[in-house]
Order: C-alpha cells, then sequence, then structure tokens
C-alpha cells in the first residue's frame, strides 16, 4: 500500500545487551532485519526511534546504551527520531516526518511491547493512522514471578486489537507494497 511507513522503536542496546536483556532477544533482531528489508525493497521509508533517559539511566543519550542495536543497521536516509515519553509521536518530530513522506499507515515493531509499543499504536491512531503491529516484531522482558514476556505480547496484542487500535500482521505477512 502506498504511503506505508516502518517504525522501528526503541530497539538499543541497553535493552539487549545488559543483564537482564529482553526475552529471545536475537530472534527478535532477526524477525526485525527481514522486516525492515522488505520494507527497503518496497520503497517504504524506515524511520528508528530511540528513547532518551534521564541522567544515570541506561539508555541516557551519549551513552552506549542509548544507541541503535547494531544489528539493525540504519541507512544514512533514515531519520532517528529521539523521544522522551512512551509515545513516538509525544513531542517529537515524528507526525511532521510521517506526513512529508505521504505516510497513512505505520506498521510498528520494536521495544517495549507494554510501554512504548502499546502507546505509540495509541499516539498514532489518535492521530489519524491506519497503524499495523506486527505481532511477532515486538518484545519485552520476562516478568519474574509474573507474566512471561510471550504473554504479555499476546496481552498487548490482543489488547490492542480489541480495542480497534491496531491491525494485527505476522511480520512475514506484513504488506508494504
Amino acid at each position: 500500500m502506498p504511503g506505508t511507513a516502518l517504525l522501528v522503536v526503541d530497539v538499543q542496546r541497553n535493552m539487549l545487551e545488559l543483564t537482564p536483556a529482553v526475552a529471545d532477544g536475537l530472534e527478535l533482531l532477526t524477525t526485525l532485519s527481514t522486516l525492515i528489508g522488505r520494507a527497503r525493497a518496497a520503497g517504504a521509508p524506515v524511520l528508528f526511534v530511540r528513547n532518551c533517559g534521564d541522567p544515570g539511566d541506561p539508555d541516557e543519550p551519549g551513552t552506549p546504551g542509548w544507541e541503535l542495536a547494531p544489528a539493525l543497521p540504519r541507512l544514512a536516509a533514515e531519520p532517528i527520531v529521539d523521544k522522551r515519553f512512551g509515545d513516538s509521536f509525544e513531542g517529537t518530530n515524528l507526525d511532521t516526518l510521517l506526513k512529508a513522506r505521504g505516510v497513512r499507515k505505520v506498521v510498528v515493531a520494536g521495544l517495549q511491547s507494554e510501554l512504548c509499543i502499546q502507546k505509540t499504536c495509541r499516539g498514532g491512531a489518535k492521530r489519524g493512522y491506519a497503524i499495523t503491529l506486527a505481532s511477532d516484531a515486538h518484545g519485552t522482558y520476562d516478568t519474574p514471578g509474573g507474566p512471561s514476556a510471550l504473554e504479555t505480547i499476546a496481552s498487548q496484542n490482543a489488547a490492542l486489537a480489541a480495542d480497534g487500535v491496531v491491525e494485527l500482521a505476522a511480520a512475514a505477512l506484513v504488506s508494504f507494497g
């Protein structure tokens, strides 16, 4: 579909390289890499979002943890949107970047399912974008004594779809053309 972009949210070194790391991080990186490759091949814009933590946080700007995961190399023309809130649209130029590219549909993938992915999907829908959540291309942490990452991912997929916020699609089935 023309006017579709891929938004890769918060896939940063601190989420993948520190202990604990997000569950199944290597598998997630493989899925994301394939999804990014498919978006690029279709000519769809790819935008990266990077969370900017407070001083002393693992994602403090300028620290190694703040950097995007090197396993997902960004092309020079692909923007990085730095954010300070869970919703990637809030307080950023993301909406302006998408509109400048004629984007009406956003495919969302990345980290962290119950926080920034959920808030970004809701924020994009609120701003009038059709949101497709790549149901197997977002991740989170296992919660000791609580839900596993897979349970959290499944519950976020179900809640966002039930609320009419997103269309769910497995990464391999997401269409950019």
